[in-house]
């Protein structure tokens, strides 16, 4: 019995302190014409560009991805005409470098092996061609048709199917034929 006494006395004293902090608030005040405050802002989502400046999350993600897929492409392009040459692959890591500002010669070699390890999944190639495609300006999609031309040059000449593969990799990502082959600087 004292249990059970001290229990239901613990349990008034749990219910006194709760009263008296929803008093102490201002909550329990009958006729109270107090609006809460004002939410910081007006919407429930909370973007990056409300979190600050120094916030580079999104702009790290989105350039992790276009390395990524961007590597991906350049190495299929490699892999067309049969085999990868160290020169098309020293051509992708130099891009990697390049682009991934905070990668380091490990991070480009990992960025690599994600790309290789990708290359024999028709259904990834393409969703690295609609993917850069949707996030891609213009200007950046002729940029990667360059990346592709680079490499394509890397090992001293352009093989046609190389060239079918640019072109097929333009039209997806809206450019023309034309446009592909200025690039390419063929007639």
């Amino acid at each position: 019995m004292p249990m059970e006494l001290f229990l239901f006395g613990l349990l008034l004293l749990a219910v006194a302190v709760a009263a008296a902090w929803w008093f102490a608030s201002g909550r329990g005040a009958a006729g109270s014409s107090e609006q809460p405050p004002p939410r910081a802002w007006a919407s429930e989502t909370v973007t990056p560009v409300m979190m600050g400046p120094r916030n580079k999350a999104p702009e790290r993600v989105a350039r992790r991805f276009v390395i990524d897929q961007g590597a991906l492409l350049a190495l299929k392009m490699a892999q067309v005409d049969g085999e990868i040459v160290d020169v098309e692959r020293e051509a992708v890591r130099r891009f990697i470098l390049a682009e991934g500002r905070d990668l380091d010669e490990h991070g480009a070699e990992l960025a690599l092996a994600r790309a290789e390890g990708s290359l024999d999944n028709p259904i990834q190639v393409e969703n690295a061609i609609e993917g850069l495609r949707a996030l891609s300006s213009e200007e950046q999609r002729q940029a990667l048709v360059d990346l592709l031309v680079q490499v394509a040059q890397a090992d001293g000449h352009i093989r046609d199917a190389e060239v079918v593969f640019m072109e097929r990799v333009g039209a997806k990502l809206g450019l023309s034929s034309a446009d592909v082959k200025k690039r390419i600087a063929l007639p």
